[in-house]
């Protein structure tokens, strides 16, 4: 075999080597890229669970603060009335 045709040879199984690790690493980006999509949903359903707790302790919260202060004035009203 002459030169030209063994470092064309050589040339070729390089390149084919080159391509299967290309291709690997492809796969592998995909891969971290599907998790990470996958992990953003989850965070994503999460973020919405943790809001509507959050809006539903303030509701519970502005109810027995508007409660609270009913109590409040009418204890006031009551020692004015006493007094």
């Amino acid at each position: 075999m002459s030169d030209k045709k063994k470092q064309l040879k050589a040339a070729i199984q390089i390149a084919r080597k080159a391509e299967i690790e290309a291709l690997i690493a492809t796969e592998k980006a995909q891969k971290a890229v599907n998790k990470i999509e996958k992990l953003k949903k989850e965070l994503d359903a999460q973020h919405k669970k943790l809001v509507k707790k959050i809006e539903k302790n303030k509701k519970d919260n502005d109810k027995k603060i508007e409660h609270f202060s009913k109590k409040k004035v009418k204890k006031a009203k009551k020692k004015k009335s006493l007094k």
